[in-house]
């Protein structure tokens, strides 16, 4: 570990620490299972080292959908069971925007228009969240799997809103500050 960088050092920590995790679940099926531990890793790793150099990295390619256990060879109840296993322990990360939305309007059918630019923003993705906060301000909620898709959702309701601005009508968004 003295000879390499920093970087290097993390990331293989990060690997031992992930495979770790991949075999305490393989831990938790064995005992669910009533089954030796040892038969379920042999099991499982003689079909999964063939393609990975891991367990966390099938893992991962089962959480993606980029593999399917059954058809790496691993028998259905164990498959199935690992599956749900893994779903619950290895979740994708996430991407979340959060903002307020502020909406004003001295429109005489004002209500309905602002059920109505609230029902087109919750139509943009099903990514999408509001929640009320009182006096026209809403929680605005978009959590997604990448930067991209949210910034583009993101930029969807915002033109929404701004097809509500008029002279009667402001719509504001103001985006929550991460740290």
């Amino acid at each position: 570990m003295r000879r390499v960088n920093s970087t290097q050092q993390h990331e293989k920590l990060d690997e031992i620490k992930q495979e770790l995790k991949a075999e305490n679940l393989v831990k938790a099926i064995a005992a669910k299972l009533k089954q030796p531990l040892e038969k379920i890793y042999n099991e499982i790793t003689a079909k999964v080292f063939i393609e990975y150099s891991y367990l966390y990295l099938c893992f991962k390619a089962v959480v993606n959908k980029e593999v399917d256990l059954l058809k790496l060879g691993l028998a259905p109840p164990l498959a199935e069971e690992l599956k749900t296993a893994i779903l619950e322990k290895f979740r994708p990360p996430k991407f979340i925007i959060k903002g307020e939305i502020v909406l004003h309007t001295y429109a005489s059918d004002g209500v309905e228009k602002v059920k109505s630019v609230l029902h087109q923003v919750e139509l943009v993705s099903p990514m999408i969240h509001l929640a009320y906060l009182g006096a026209g301000r809403f929680q605005l909620t978009i959590e997604d799997i990448a930067y991209k898709p949210a910034e583009k959702n993101l930029a969807a309701v915002e033109r929404v809103l701004n097809e509500f601005n008029d002279k009667l009508s402001t719509a504001t968004f103001e985006r929550e500050k991460t740290a």
